[in-house]
């Protein structure tokens, strides 16, 4: 039954995102641009342009993509180029739905809970409508649940006595390659890891809890080498080894009404800041301020430590100075990270593609991104009913972390391996969102990374809740 259910759920998911390729062209966002030009960077040699601010396995897929199109490396790409990253996303996304399945399986959840959770899944609009979009938001979802899946095979085989080491080393390696997609996974997975690790060290006298420490082991190994490889090149391009440039520049989200008070040797940069500043609608002003920034750079008291551009210690500056702002107004930095983390529970967005609207400038084309706008009606609708859903599925996995830390705390219940994979992906969720609340911002559309994980634990709650697993 399970490999006729995998072939509903991918029949499924397939058909819609053909619905959602007929009704969408590729939608060119006003970040593209920064991944695309990665690319030219590497293929002509330009390492004076390059800033470290983006991580590479986007990049290198759009690079991919326009090598196989034939096209000279752009930073915006050609219409065919577009349709084959689209595509690709959209696969990825199906393959993604029946890995779902097949995790929760793993973890002993019941057939029927299973299958109409990855449903919901394959069907969930904000999803598909993030894989019409050149970003790296849906594969980076579609990553983190292969590295589930692996992982959930590995934690099975080694409690039958099977080898469990390939699988586990794969888990690793899809993490890692998450982790290059979007920086925030490489929180997700050090939450992840630890809190198995712990919880395995605590149970160790518990049979059943044998293969958790070695198989987090293996996957951080295999993990490990991907994140240091790529800081050791960024140590080596722009002097610095990090992980990205762009944390500390997002920082001045944190604090995008207070440019006002740098102190006086901050002044230039303050001062440009607040030029940029159109209220609490607009936090992330600092795109905005970008050219201007860099053009007085040189006024600046930057550390220079790059062999090439001052860009990435300008990156590295803004951040110091959003770090002053919220250590002397600690009040005020902490009521935008309460507000930031409340945009955590607006499920009703979503999407980068204006729905609404008929006509996008940022389109590949340069004309519509909506080409069928009834059956755009009929999805936008769809995304309706399917908000609230989410939305109780993430206050279900908030008090399922609340719970389970409260019971851990009063000896309340006995932990199973099912549950602590669960609370460990739940609570690297939440402590995630949490980061972004406090280091960077939260925007609606960046959950969608994490939709899937979200929905993973919904939907072992509800089997916990529903009855034993069968």
């Amino acid at each position: 039954m399970t490999r006729q259910d995998a072939l509903i759920l991918g029949a499924t998911a397939l058909a819609f995102r053909v619905l959602f390729h007929m009704t969408y062209a590729p939608l060119w966002t006003g970040d593209g641009p920064g991944y695309a030009v990665w690319w030219v960077v590497v293929k002509n040699h330009l390492w004076q342009f390059y800033d470290g601010l983006r991580p590479p396995v986007y990049p290198l897929l759009l690079g991919l993509v326009q090598w196989l199109c034939g096209s000279e490396p752009l930073k915006r790409l050609t219409p065919e180029a577009g349709e084959l990253v689209v595509g690709f996303q959209q696969i990825v996304g199906v393959a993604a739905t029946i890995l779902l399945y097949l995790a929760l399986r793993n973890l002993e959840v019941r057939r029927r809970v299973a299958f109409w959770g990855a449903l919901f899944y394959a069907l969930l609009v904000p999803v598909c409508l993030a894989e019409m979009t050149i970003l790296p938001l849906a594969l980076t979802s579609s990553l983190l649940l292969a590295g589930l899946w692996l992982f959930t095979i590995a934690l099975r085989r080694r409690a039958l006595g099977q080898s469990s080491l390939p699988f586990a080393a794969g888990s690793g390696v899809i993490f890692g390659l998450a982790a290059l997609t979007r920086a925030e996974v490489l929180a997700f997975f050090c939450v992840f890891g630890v809190t198995m690790f712990v919880t395995s060290f605590i149970n160790r006298h518990n049979h059943s809890f044998a293969a958790l420490r070695p198989s987090v082991l293996v996957a951080s190994a295999f993990a490990a080498p991907l994140v240091v490889g790529w800081m050791s090149f960024n140590a080596g391009k722009i002097g610095r080894f990090t992980f990205t440039t762009g944390r500390p520049l997002n920082a001045t989200c944190t604090v995008y009404d207070l440019f006002d008070r740098v102190e006086p040797a901050d002044r230039a940069f303050g001062q440009i800041m607040v030029k940029y500043y159109r209220g609490a609608d607009r936090i992330d002003l600092v795109n905005d301020a970008l050219p201007e920034l860099r053009a007085h750079a040189s006024e600046m008291p930057l550390e220079r430590k790059g062999p090439f551009s001052p860009v990435p210690d300008l990156y590295v500056y803004a951040g110091e100075v959003s770090r002053r702002l919220q250590w002397r107004y600690p009040g005020h930095y902490l009521f935008n990270a309460v507000k930031s983390f409340g945009r955590t529970f607006d499920f009703s967005q979503g999407s980068n593609i204006p729905t609404g609207h008929v006509k996008d400038p940022e389109s590949l084309e340069g004309n519509g991104v909506i080409e069928n706008r009834l059956v755009a009606g009929i999805i936008e609708r769809i995304r309706w009913i399917e908000a609230p859903v989410m939305l109780t599925a993430y206050c279900l996995m908030l008090l399922y972390v609340a719970a389970t830390l409260l019971g851990l705390y009063a000896k309340r219940f006995e932990v199973t391996v099912a549950h602590a994979v669960g609370f460990a992906i739940a609570l690297g969720t939440v402590v995630t969102l949490i980061a972004f609340s406090l280091l960077h911002t939260y925007f609606p559309h960046y959950g969608l990374v994490y939709f899937g994980c979200i929905i993973f634990c919904g939907i072992a709650i509800t089997d916990k809740i529903a009855g034993k697993p069968a």
